[in-house]
């Protein structure tokens, strides 16, 4: 039912007991983390193929499996002995089916493909797809995977910040530009040199001033 299922998930997303170790996150994704990190993390660069499930968090995996198997209102047992098996999260065995999608599954109980066979995955009819969520005013340079601002900020409106009850300016971020390393470099050396001529014009001026006092 909906009010159980709803009840297992907070158990595994909003406590550390279980976490993503419950049964409801195992039985579609394999992790190793205990209680979810609400830290959205960090997206440093854009892979070729978006849809591509290798480079996602255990979170999002589970998150998108988990969908994708309820997406098609077929039970557990259903889902275990009459979906195809396939590789997930890639291999060669691909689904054939038109709008069918490879989703983890562990089965609770044994049914086709279950019996030692290296097939974790089912083929279940889902639209499913992993969105980018980010910043309309940001844009990714593939060949040199930087982020630079495109320069729309007062005439395409962030759709992604107005879904929310945030006041005007929150979030925010602040961009800090780096030296490069040659930088660094030089000026090191300028600070060697410098403290290098101090030194050197103190005892300079120590020895003119004992001279000095000499001779009188």
């Amino acid at each position: 039912s909906l009010n159980a299922t709803v009840y297992d998930l907070t158990g595994c997303l909003l406590t550390s007991s279980e976490g993503m170790q419950c049964d409801l996150v195992q039985q579609v994704a394999d992790s190793y983390l205990g209680s979810v990190s609400l830290y959205p993390g960090v997206l440093f660069g854009l892979s070729k193929d978006l849809q591509n499930p290798n480079d996602k968090t255990d979170f999002v995996r589970f998150l998108w499996s988990f969908l994708a198997t309820r997406a098609g209102g077929l039970s557990e047992q259903e889902i275990s002995d009459q979906a195809a098996t396939c590789d997930f999260p890639s291999g060669k065995l691909k689904c054939a089916g038109e709008g069918d999608v490879c989703a983890r599954w562990r089965s609770k109980t044994k049914g086709k493909g279950d019996s030692g066979s290296s097939k974790n995955g089912r083929c279940v009819s889902a639209q499913m797809q992993y969105v980018p969520a980010w910043s309309q005013h940001l844009l990714h340079d593939p060949k040199t995977n930087a982020w630079r601002i495109n320069g729309t900020a007062s005439t395409v409106a962030d759709d992604i910040w107005t879904e929310s009850n945030w006041n005007y300016g929150t979030p925010s971020a602040v961009i800090r530009v780096t030296e490069t390393h040659a930088y660094g470099v030089v000026l090191f050396l300028s600070g060697l040199i410098l403290t290098g001529a101090c030194f050197w014009g103190v005892k300079r001026a120590r020895q003119h001033i004992e001279k000095q006092m000499k001779q009188w």
